[in-house]
């Protein structure tokens, strides 16, 4: 034995494969610089399985650091809303319609911290509200009470879904 007691480990080095099944690093960038257009797809409803990119970005909304950073994100809305009143009178407006739909967004939250399994659709809803862009932020789009309406039956539809399928079995 030329390293003691301990044999020396076979090396397989093929840079065009990524690593353990983990996405290569030219996958990883392409679904980083399409973030945003990726979310909308999925939200829309487009299968993910249709892309490696849409797979991958899939993936990332329904992994637990991605869920907590997004109900994070409406939590810290909430409390920005119910704190001292902006100057900018859209930003008022905003905060009153934050207010108004303060505890659909608690329970967005609240449902994208359990442990129970989730549509990458329902996450993506919720990552187009928060994003800077979304209504959530700057009030484009449709009205805040109906996209978090979608995004809960979105999340619901994967968990109902799964739920079928096991109660099928």
């Amino acid at each position: 034995m030329p390293n003691g007691v301990f044999s020396v480990p076979e090396f397989h080095s093929d840079p065009s494969r990524p690593v353990r099944g983990r996405p290569g690093l030219a996958l990883r960038m392409r679904a980083r610089l399409r973030r945003n257009r990726l979310d909308d797809e999925l939200a829309r409803g487009m299968e993910p399985s249709l892309r490696p990119e849409l797979s991958l970005r899939a993936d990332q909304l329904r992994s637990r650091a991605e869920r907590s950073r997004l109900a994070n994100a409406l939590v810290e809305a909430v409390g920005d809303a119910r704190g001292p009143s902006p100057l900018r009178v859209n930003s008022r407006e905003r905060h009153a319609e934050i207010r108004k739909h303060a505890e659909d967004l608690l329970a967005l939250a609240t449902r994208l911290r359990d442990d129970q399994a989730v549509d990458a659709r329902g996450v993506a809803v919720t990552a187009r509200l928060v994003n800077r862009a979304g209504s959530l932020r700057c009030g484009r789009g449709q009205n805040l009470g109906d996209e978090l309406r979608a995004a809960r039956r979105a999340l619901e539809s994967g968990h109902r879904d799964t739920h079928n399928l096991a109660s099928a079995a």
